[in-house]
């Protein structure tokens, strides 16, 4: 929970209490109640309100009030601290107690206090405004780019369309969406295959699903149909076929079978049929490392090429070895070297759950002792020039060449 409006006295005192406390409901307005009268003193995570003041004029600019608190465990002290305050918030409720809050009020405050009162007015407001561009900017750049959502959440043609783009950042020229081809033609409907990338021989006939589950054969295999009718309608062989598939769609890509989604037979099968096989997620991790480490276009667009599952690992990517240990506080990790040689002037990368982070090599150490180059069976140290925070125990590192 948080107060839901200025510092004020009020919010002090929920502030002290709010540890400890809870509650079992959230609080609506009615049209009975004007929206002047309903104060929100706090809110929870959710932005719904759990305690809130309720005005009631009976004379100008003379209230009654109701408050709604949450559960306070200490609700003793609460309430004693809470009448000590009433009678400054509301003194026409205690016209015979005698305070001296009103010495703090803007008409008998020292005149240098309200000017520093003014000044924090002036800032607030400033970083209110700031915030509110940041927003502004939040949004658009959300809805300028939907289709990164699209391509982990959305199915049919939103998901069609969220490929295409994909591929298009990714460096295909000649994406062809034979949905929109068959009506501009006017055709007869029938199922066909969604896409077709025609930048060079063979050509790769796509089939895109967004599903609950995890992929049937049926559905995994639905390109590999198209591509043997292409086949026989164009009397060429240089077809290949492409299946990507938004599995789970309903759950956080994160929480997906991903190492796994299709089918081991169906794996052992596909390089017969040159069939590739790729979720949407793949898709996803792609883009965001082409765009973050600006990855040339030929070292990722041969990857769609290949049968089986479709790695996102670039083609200018020599598999080194995976993390062993990591060192925060001298900020190095280790490297088992299985493949490969590394040396002090090269870059890797490391493939984390979410994209491929690169990185310069700073250093090498082997048994504490700075190398030029580590071989294969070497347990490497490396420090890089930039330390990577967020990296784990058993990642893979890869050599980046060109």
């Amino acid at each position: 929970m948080y107060c839901y409006k200025t510092r004020t006295i009020l919010s002090d005192l929920l502030n002290t209490y709010i540890k400890d406390s809870s509650f079992y409901c959230t609080l609506q307005n009615e049209y009975k109640i004007d929206g002047k009268n309903w104060l929100p003193l706090l809110k929870n995570k959710y932005n719904l309100t759990v305690s809130v003041a309720i005005a009631h004029e009976y004379e100008e600019n003379k209230h009654t009030w109701i408050l709604i608190f949450p559960q306070f465990r200490n609700k003793t002290d609460f309430v004693l601290e809470l009448f000590k305050l009433l009678p400054n918030l509301v003194p026409h409720l205690f016209p015979y107690y005698e305070g001296n809050l009103w010495l703090h009020k803007e008409e008998y405050e020292l005149p240098k206090v309200n000017q520093l009162e003014d000044e924090k007015k002036a800032i607030k407001q400033k970083c209110d405004d700031e915030i509110e561009r940041i927003n502004i900017q939040i949004e658009k750049e959300k809805e300028a780019n939907k289709f990164w959502y699209d391509l982990i959440r959305d199915t049919d043609d939103a998901l069609v369309q969220a490929v295409i783009k994909t591929l298009r950042m990714l460096g295909f020229e000649k994406v062809v969406n034979v949905d929109e081809e068959i009506k501009t033609k006017g055709d007869d409907a029938f199922l066909r295959e969604d896409i077709q990338i025609k930048d060079i021989s063979p050509i790769l006939v796509v089939d895109i699903k967004g599903i609950i589950g995890l992929p049937s054969d049926p559905e995994a295999l639905q390109a590999h149909k198209h591509a043997t009718m292409r086949i026989k309608e164009w009397n060429r062989t240089d077809i290949n076929c492409l299946t990507i598939i938004n599995h789970q769609r309903n759950i956080p890509p994160l929480d997906r079978e991903n190492n796994m989604p299709y089918r081991k037979e169906l794996l052992d099968s596909a390089s017969q049929m040159d069939l590739g096989l790729m979720t949407t997620w793949d898709l996803y991790r792609l883009l965001r490392s082409f765009l973050r480490n600006k990855w040339k276009p030929e070292n990722v667009k041969h990857l769609f090429y290949k049968s089986q599952r479709i790695s996102i690992i670039p083609m200018n990517y020599e598999y080194v070895g995976k993390i062993e240990h990591i060192w925060k506080k001298t900020e190095a990790f280790s490297v088992v070297v299985e493949k490969s040689t590394l040396e002090s002037s090269d870059k890797i990368g490391i493939e984390t759950p979410i994209e491929i982070l690169e990185y310069e090599i700073a250093t090498l150490m082997l048994n504490d002792i700075k190398v030029k180059k580590a071989e294969i069976g070497d347990e490497i140290g490396i420090k890089t020039k930039q330390f990577p925070s967020n990296i784990k125990e058993r990642l893979c590192v890869y050599k980046v060449h060109g």
